[in-house]
């Protein structure tokens, strides 16, 4: 249950909203009104998700957060290039006729696959950070 202070902020974001993109409801609506508009949604946008802004992030400790697939692959062709790459990760699309572009379509589809790269990458980054 709200405490008052919590429904008083409630109503001052719900009249400022009505303002900004309905102006209108403001001269008919009422507090039942307030209560049926205030959705989930509009809960989660402005207090669940805000809740504790000094939370860390969930993501902290991965060390593969924020790094895509296409700067590993990158990355790992740079460092050992294609013949190598293959002989690590026997995989065909680093063997046969090797791109970019193919080797990122078949890790986005193979689960396996991509583990693979990803602990190489790991094992690469680990050693020349």
């Amino acid at each position: 249950m709200a405490t008052g202070e919590q429904l008083a902020q409630y109503r001052r974001i719900f009249w400022h909203n009505c303002d900004r993109y309905h102006p209108a409801i403001r001269k008919r609506a009422s507090f039942y009104t307030f209560v049926v508009l205030l959705t989930a949604t509009f809960l989660k946008q402005h207090f669940i998700m805000n809740q504790n802004p000094n939370q860390p992030e969930t993501q902290a400790n991965n060390p593969l957060h924020g790094v895509k697939l296409a700067a590993m692959l990158e990355l790992l062709v740079a460092h050992f290039g294609w013949e190598e790459l293959a002989q690590r990760i026997t995989i065909n699309c680093f063997k046969n006729n090797p791109t970019i572009k193919s080797s990122l379509t078949f890790l986005r589809k193979t689960q396996w696959a991509r583990d693979k790269v990803e602990k190489l990458y790991l094992q690469v980054v680990a050693k020349h950070p």
